[in-house]
């Protein structure tokens, strides 16, 4: 009579320690599954709040702010370095306004996101293609000199120039102009060497467009 209460009692204790527990347990297990999905949504909305803030959407290329970063942390690397090469490029597509005005704003987009692959084409590594605002971009060469930067926008120029861009309008071709300036034109700054290679953007518009100008101290 006594073991069979005992057992009784003691089956009655398992029940509630098996129901205490075993809610307690669900409970532990609810909160971490629903605060580690709530981490993961975290970690992923981070991602692209990074990526956003790098990347611009529509070309995928580098946003400006990552070029002004980018490039004044290659050209401390380049002073520091001593005689380490660094060459700057400014590209901006010769009369975009006019494809906007006559075919609208979803061909000027479709162009420009054509043409950030074409351009995208060249990049080395180390390299940083951006979107410099606009219809503009450029690109940060490192370990690169002054004559061996206007080669290279020599050929992304015939690139930009041969490219054919599909467009609900029909086919169109672009062409663009190439300002190029390097640690060898005497830039003492990353903004120095940003407007060197405006300047010599802006002589390869007054020239005729679709060049290449390097800066030289006569511009």
């Amino acid at each position: 009579m006594v073991s069979a209460f005992v057992l009784k009692v003691a089956l009655s204790f398992r029940n509630i320690y098996f129901d205490f527990f075993g809610i307690l347990f669900s409970g532990i297990a609810s909160y971490f599954i629903t605060y580690g999905y709530k981490s993961i949504d975290l970690l992923i909305d981070n991602a692209v709040l990074r990526r956003e803030a790098t990347i611009d959407i529509l070309t995928g290329l580098y946003v400006y702010r990552f070029f002004e970063v980018k490039l004044r942390s290659e050209f401390r690397r380049a002073r520091e370095m001593r005689g380490e090469d660094l060459s700057l490029i400014i590209c901006d597509i010769d009369d975009f306004k006019v494809i906007n005005d006559t075919y609208g704003h979803e061909c000027g987009n479709i162009v420009l996101r054509d043409l950030a692959k074409v351009l995208s084409r060249f990049s080395r590594r180390g390299d940083a293609i951006c979107r410099y605002g606009g219809e503009e971009f450029c690109f940060i060469l490192p370990h690169t000199d002054k004559g061996s930067a206007v080669e290279y926008a020599q050929r992304v120029l015939e690139a930009v120039r041969s490219h054919r861009f599909s467009t609900p309008a029909g086919t169109l071709g672009i062409t663009a102009s190439f300002g190029v300036a390097s640690l060898e034109c005497g830039a003492r700054t990353p903004e120095t060497l940003t407007k060197m290679a405006d300047a010599a953007l802006y002589e390869a518009k007054k020239a005729g467009k679709n060049k290449v100008s390097v800066y030289s101290k006569d511009l």
